[in-house]
């Protein structure tokens, strides 16, 4: 949340995208430790079922994935998606757009 409330309030501040890219790193370490040891402390069928490449191994992480498995999914989101904000609220400050127009649309 820190990185989106930079975004929101502070997206001309000279520090704002080095935070939002030190949160998206420290998030990538969450990611890389939770994947790892989920999948380490997971037994040998349930790894059978995963994978990141299809919908059915989806569906097998979120039913029967490892809790650090299921958490390295979720950081994998936020960061994803405070990356895209990023990319939005650059793009905004580039055409002049107000802050409260790009972050209230839903296109």
């Amino acid at each position: 949340m820190v990185g989106w409330a930079l975004l929101a309030v502070v997206p001309q501040w000279e520090h704002t995208y080095t935070a939002t890219r030190l949160i998206q790193l420290f998030n990538a370490l969450i990611y890389g430790v939770a994947l790892i040891t989920g999948a380490l402390k997971s037994q040998k069928s349930e790894l059978e079922e995963i994978n990141f490449m299809t919908l059915k191994g989806v569906i097998a992480i979120y039913r029967r994935g490892h809790a650090r498995v299921l958490l390295a999914c979720w950081v994998h989101y936020l960061s994803y998606d405070l990356f895209v904000g990023e990319l939005v609220t650059r793009d905004a400050l580039q055409v002049r757009m107000p802050p409260a127009k790009y972050l209230c649309t839903d296109t």
